[in-house]
């Protein structure tokens, strides 16, 4: 459930002036809604094993520092279940470029500002569908909102979900919900990260050769194309690097031209535990949601077909597994 809560002057409660919302479902019981800013307030409860009419009682309390006084509202619905309908229930929510990774181990349920992340779950969508920039709000019925915002969507299937994670979020943990033909899903509390790098990868399963190409061509650096050589540059495409500076609108590619969309934090780049000095990094000109790292090959790089490469920013390192091929 999701409610927009304002006091009698149309102002938003918060729980930074003085606001706090609540709320009971019966048959059930208490269910806590969070501020999600701006007045949204969101929280949610599981069905039991037979479901049927339910009433829920939200109340809302805030307190006037200036009058010293206390205002109170509760209203009441009742809600009938759709036996057509197929309730969306998101699971996890994952770096978009090296998810297989992360559910063996890895952080799962963070997301970085600016980067792609991928929705895993059941019957979140009717069939896989796919979009290109500009990216949509709402995809095969599906919509997907965090922290009380809509996200801007490019891939759907009834497990997963791709989404744009805003650059803009009101709070280090927010719920996240997926809305599948007007139904909404129990809220899933995703948290908010600074950096979470991850580097694509050709088998698209976050592991093995990168997306990593030499340098203004258009060949891979390894498997199914050519080994890069020693004292040349790569580019490495990569999502989770975190803030940039001339940061684009919403869903706009990143600018093609200087002055570019490069990161605030520099990363490092490791090439078989050998430093490859960055000389840019940042948005992929022209893309949404994707970042790109340049680096130099190392002289006393190791050679070999799969050279282990890492990206390190804030002290956060992708995940292993990412090879090259050196010569």
């Amino acid at each position: 459930m999701s409610v927009q809560v304002t006091d009698c002057n149309g102002n938003p409660v918060t729980t930074a002036n003085g606001g706090a919302v609540s709320g009971t479902v019966s048959p059930g019981g208490p269910f806590n809604l969070s501020d999600e800013g701006n007045g949204v307030w969101q929280g949610g409860w599981t069905v039991g094993n037979t479901p049927g009419a339910a009433t829920v009682t939200v109340n809302a309390v805030v307190f006037s520092v200036e009058s010293n006084a206390i205002g109170f509202q509760s209203f009441a619905v009742t809600i009938v279940p759709n036996s057509n309908t197929q309730v969306a229930q998101p699971a996890a929510v994952l770096n978009a470029a090296s998810y297989p990774v992360t559910q063996n181990g890895q952080s799962q349920n963070n997301v970085t500002p600016g980067s792609l992340a991928a929705i895993f779950g059941s019957q979140l969508a009717d069939q896989p569908q796919s979009a290109t920039a500009p990216f949509p709000l709402t995809l095969d019925h599906v919509t997907v909102t965090l922290g009380g915002q809509s996200l801007l969507l490019y891939y759907v299937s009834p497990g997963q979900v791709n989404a744009l994670i805003p650059w803009e979020l009101n709070a280090s943990s927010n719920q996240l919900s997926v809305v599948r033909d007007g139904t909404q899903s129990n809220p899933l509390a995703v948290t908010v990260v600074n950096a979470q790098p991850a580097i694509f990868t050709t088998n698209q399963k976050g592991s093995g050769q990168g997306a990593i190409l030499i340098a203004n061509t258009a060949t891979i650096a390894g498997s199914g194309g050519q080994p890069v050589p020693r004292g040349g540059y790569i580019e490495i495409f990569c999502t989770g690097l975190g803030a940039v500076s001339h940061t684009p609108a919403e869903g706009a590619p990143a600018p093609s031209k200087p002055p570019y969309a490069t990161t605030l934090l520099e990363p490092t780049v490791s090439l078989g535990g050998v430093n490859a000095p960055v000389s840019f990094s940042g948005l992929a000109p022209g893309f949404v949601g994707l970042y790109q790292v340049n680096a130099l090959v190392p002289d006393d790089a190791p050679t070999g077909s799969a050279v282990p490469i890492v990206i390190t920013i804030g002290n956060i390192q992708s995940p292993a597994g990412v090879t090259i091929a050196v010569q």
